[in-house]
């Protein structure tokens, strides 16, 4: 497989989606504000725009004004600014956690219900997707789309089976019932 990259996953100028393992969903821009609940529609689409070796920022495909950013603690959306700077950190040959220049330490991240906060662990992993070529073809099969959600089970729970046990007989040392 070719070396994992910055320039070669995020290529400048390239188109990606950013699918969250915790949400099961990618990053998005609704109404000017940004979430992790979006599927395959333009506004969970980022350009990407290579600043220097190793740094990137990512710009709303379809609002051109919107960038991903981390400000205050917060993750945002920004003007494209420092505040819109990230490096991308691979793990696990896998996954792409997406740390914020300004703030190191500081990843977006999200909650299973896609709320997005800043974090270090698994709710800052994400699998990315391209529809750059070059990159596609760089990127593993288990990351070439968003995982699906968990299912609820499709068949019944499992019946109790009548007993092969003979049925319980009333105790002998218990006293007999009163008599009326």
């Amino acid at each position: 497989m070719a070396e994992r990259s910055l320039s070669n996953v995020f290529q400048n100028g390239g188109v990606v989606r950013l699918c969250s393992i915790a949400s099961f969903q990618n990053l998005r821009v609704v109404d000017g504000e940004l979430d992790c609940k979006g599927g395959s529609e333009p506004q969970a689409e980022f350009i990407v725009h290579t600043r220097q070796p190793g740094v990137m920022a990512l710009q709303n495909k379809l609002y051109k004004d919107q960038w991903l950013a981390i400000y205050g603690g917060r993750v945002t959306l920004g003007e494209g600014g420092p505040y819109s700077e990230f490096r991308a950190i691979y793990l696990e040959d896998t996954f792409v956690s997406l740390e914020s220049v300004k703030f190191p330490g500081q990843r977006i991240g999200v909650l299973p219900d896609g709320r997005l906060i800043t974090g270090m662990g698994a709710e800052s992993y994400f699998t990315v997707t391209s529809s750059t070529p070059e990159a596609v073809a760089l990127i593993s099969p288990r990351q070439s789309s968003c995982y699906p959600k968990p299912s609820p089970p499709t068949t019944q729970p499992p019946q109790p089976q009548p007993s092969s046990y003979p049925e319980p007989q009333p105790s002998s040392y218990l006293p007999p019932p009163p008599q009326q």
